[in-house]
């Protein structure tokens, strides 16, 4: 039996509430710079209590969700451009 800690970064799921304060503070995220820069512990703190969700996640956490988030999106927004090239 394996102890798994109850809050698995992979199960991860957003509320609309806590996706649309990812998109308004996280702008750098949706414009590919993730790569570049990381927020920092009191940046991803700060973002955890305005959108009132610092009771379920650690910042770490959310840190690395944001990131993956982030990847989906670019690759997400590549494809788009390659599709709109071809047409």
């Amino acid at each position: 039996m394996t102890n798994k800690s109850p809050v698995c970064r992979k199960y991860i799921k957003w509320s609309e509430k806590a996706s649309k304060c990812v998109v308004e503070n996280f702008e750098c995220y949706t414009k590919g710079l993730a790569e570049k820069k990381l927020q920092s512990r009191n940046e991803i703190e700060d973002f955890l209590e305005e959108g009132a969700i610092d009771h379920m996640f650690d910042w770490w956490t959310v840190r690395t969700k944001i990131f993956n988030e982030t990847n989906k999106h670019r690759f997400r927004e590549r494809a788009r451009s390659v599709e709109m090239k071809m047409l």
